[in-house]
């Protein structure tokens, strides 16, 4: 077998092959070209080959390395595709190692031409003469074709490092457990195509807003970094329509994206192909959250799931193998090749979306969602834009911000700052809201200095903690005494009414029975009714020397 006879070089595992089959006379020529996918004139060749060499043993073609077999079958071949890299062969040409260029070629996205005049002045180094542009090109193109082929997802398109990311959301749904209960979410998938680095994380909605949330993390996540252009689909979340090369992009996306200074490029409808990086990338995403379902089974809050999975992201996909590479992975050509390339931004900007403009009323509250809340009252009847982001309710006057709220949607509740309110309104407040804890109360019964007081306080909020959920209720009712003994004339009486007290059923130690109690104390008054609700029935009398007491007893109906 030479040049002339056969000019197509078999690999050593097909010769192998044929030589255990021929020579053992297990099949025939026939069947062993059907199980070596070769032509029945190759099987002879081979064959005969073997013969020429006086090999009879399969064993003996099964022990050479494919150094020494190559040169048994083919020994006038040249240049030989499997010699030894790095060497001159007999024709005093250069044989490079074409395996690795392929790795360095797909890996950092050089142009035929280059590695082909690199390769020539490597040969020139060596004091050899090169291959010719062909035959290098054939070769090249082979092994990259090895390379490539186990990959199912690759699609040849060339992209550079630094300039495009692609965005899309997972269409299955993910449930995730958090303190408000089970959310459905979908994931939100950056990709850079160039490198094939990832990012997700879990969002409430398709919108624009989570989307752009997602987005913001990411440049954070890249260290600051932003591409050029944005390859998205044809969600409502960013584009509004597209018919033929007519686009009309989300406004909110748009304004977003260019705040960052991106180019919004929209995939044809109904083409995959156009983001095959990040349709490949969320189908990874998706096979990783249901292989670590019980991963989002536990309570967390949303963030913290959106953290564990980027650390599942890192390690099983970006650090994981990459093009049958497992030094070369994603992460590697991403902190190598991609940052690098790409442009630093210094701000990222928070997604405002579509401003909602209203009129401050004269209570300066302004209800958004649900919910409501406060503006400075100097911007009464002045028109003001509201902006609303994924995490906050941001209210501007002609484009200056004066007011910013955590959002809160559909509570019915209210959020409003102190120091919008007038100085009028802030007196009022600051009078009502002067024991605001515990730790507050107990140091106003101190430097009231008086011992029965704090006694009742002490009592009354530890009761309060004792019956889960009335804590408040008791710092409110420890309040009101206090409130009413700073206003009474007799403060001993009130006093000896909260000692009095204490002694009673606990259902007693409220406002509105120590109030009765001094009332009777004052004026008097004959035993009050019996309380059926309580079972107490009070009675004043006096003693030898006059001084009135109260005692108690027990009704029953």
């Amino acid at each position: 077998m030479n040049e002339n006879s056969d000019k197509r070089q078999l690999p050593c595992s097909t010769i192998r092959l044929i030589c255990s089959l021929g020579l053992t006379h297990m099949a025939s020529i026939r069947r062993i070209a059907r199980k070596a996918e070769v032509a029945t004139n190759t099987v002879r060749k081979v064959l005969s080959r073997a013969a020429d060499l006086g090999v009879k043993d399969p064993a003996v073609i099964n022990a050479m390395n494919d150094h020494v077999l190559l040169e048994k079958f083919y020994p006038d071949l040249k240049p030989s595709l499997n010699a030894k890299p790095n060497t001159i062969n007999r024709n005093s040409r250069f044989n490079p190692d074409f395996n690795e260029i392929g790795k360095v070629m797909l890996e950092k996205h050089q142009e035929l031409k280059d590695v082909f005049d690199e390769y020539v002045s490597t040969a020139a180094s060596y004091g050899a003469l090169p291959f010719s542009k062909v035959y290098f090109y054939k070769r090249l193109q082979r092994e990259i074709d090895e390379l490539i082929t186990a990959d199912d997802f690759y699609f040849a398109q060339d992209f550079k490092y630094g300039e495009e990311v692609e965005i899309d959301f997972s269409g299955d749904p993910f449930k995730v457990i958090t303190h408000n209960g089970v959310m459905t979410c979908n994931c939100c998938v950056v990709v850079w195509p160039a490198s094939y680095y990832m990012y997700a994380e879990f969002v409430t909605s398709q919108s624009t807003a989570e989307s752009c949330r997602v987005f913001g993390n990411a440049i954070r996540h890249w260290k600051n970094r932003a591409p050029l252009f944005c390859v998205c689909d044809n969600t409502k979340a960013w584009v509004t329509s597209h018919v033929g090369k007519d686009v009309v992009l989300n406004p909110a996306f748009e304004k977003y994206m260019a705040s960052l200074g991106i180019c919004i490029d929209a995939a044809p409808p109904y083409h995959p192909q156009a983001k095959s990086a990040v349709e490949y990338s969320v189908n990874l995403t998706e096979k990783l959250c249901r292989k670590y379902r019980t991963d989002f089974t536990q309570v967390k809050t949303l963030v913290e799931h959106s953290q564990h999975l980027m650390e599942l992201v890192e390690k099983e996909i970006n650090e994981g193998p990459f093009r049958k590479s497992i030094d070369k992975t994603r992460s590697y050509l991403f902190h190598n090749y991609e940052l690098p390339a790409a442009r630093v931004i210094t701000t990222i900007p928070e997604f405002e979306g579509n401003a909602i403009i209203k009129t401050v009323p004269r209570s300066y509250l302004l209800t958004i969602e649900g919910h409501t809340y406060s503006v400075d009252y100097r911007y009464i009847k002045k028109q003001v834009e509201v902006y609303l982001t994924n995490d906050y309710v941001i209210i501007k006057h002609e484009g200056v911000e004066i007011a910013r709220h955590l959002r809160k949607d559909h509570d019915g509740g209210s959020t409003i700052l102190m120091e919008h309110r007038p100085e009028a309104h802030q007196k009022i407040l600051s009078d009502k809201e002067y024991i605001p804890d515990e730790k507050a109360l107990f140091e106003k019964c101190k430097n009231l200095g008086d011992e029965n007081l704090y006694r009742f306080c002490v009592s009354r909020i530890e009761l309060g903690k004792a019956r889960n959920g009335s804590a408040f209720n008791a710092l409110r009712s420890c309040k009101g005494v206090i409130s009413f003994y700073e206003k009474c004339a007799h403060k001993n009486l009130v006093s000896e009414c909260c000692a009095k007290v204490l002694q009673l059923d606990p259902k007693t130690w409220n406002t509105p029975f120590i109030k009765s109690m001094y009332v009777q104390r004052t004026n008097e008054l004959p035993p009050m009714p019996v309380n059926r609700e309580i079972g107490i029935q009070l009675s004043l009398f006096g003693d030898a020397n006059g001084d009135k007491s109260y005692t108690h007893q027990y009704v029953k109906d």
